[in-house]
């Protein structure tokens, strides 16, 4: 999962961008989303990482530039 998040992170361009939002689903444990954050931040220095508990049923994350 984590992987995937990154190569669609990559996909949007998130280098271009100034913020990174990422909402964690109700499966994910805030510790697995806070280590997820993490690696972003690492992988994109310039960008705000931001975390957000979405609580979303379905999905594990919801992934957002702006």
């Amino acid at each position: 999962i984590e992987e995937v998040a990154r190569t669609l992170l990559s996909d949007m361009q998130a280098s271009d961008h100034e913020i990174i939002t990422l909402y964690y689903g109700d499966t994910v444990t805030e510790d697995q989303a806070t280590a997820l954050t993490a690696q972003l931040r690492d992988e994109w220095p310039d960008q705000e990482v931001e975390l957000v508990a979405g609580g979303q049923r379905f999905y594990h994350y919801i992934l957002s530039v702006e």
